[in-house]
């Protein structure tokens, strides 16, 4: 740079003025870096909590898919259940139950 062209930025810009305003951009950065970390984190954290509500809403809605496709088949499995039960509280049964648990004895 010339040197007058050096005289003309010495005379428009102070470097008094060049310092304080550094100063104050060190100082804001010291003050605005910290609470950005501390957003970020923030961010992150709820982003997270986020992830695992929207992961047990999609394991819900598979479970309860799963439970709607079984749900027939259940209720066939509890009649044949009660029908069993009936018939093995049947006199008869009961009389044939003992002897074979008994090893086929009379």
């Amino acid at each position: 740079m010339s040197d007058k062209l050096a005289d003309v930025v010495k005379n428009i810009v102070d470097p008094e003025q060049i310092n304080h305003l550094n100063s104050v951009l060190l100082a804001s950065c010291d003050t605005m870096i910290p609470l950005l970390r501390k957003y970020l984190e923030e961010v992150r954290s709820i982003r997270m909590a986020f992830a695992r509500e929207v992961q047990d809403i999609l394991r819900s809605t598979r479970e309860l898919n799963e439970l709607a496709e079984t749900g027939p088949r259940l209720k066939e499995l509890a009649i044949n259940i009660e029908i069993l039960t009936v018939v093995l509280n049947k006199p008869d049964v009961q009389k044939l139950i003992k002897f074979f648990a008994e090893g086929g004895k009379n």
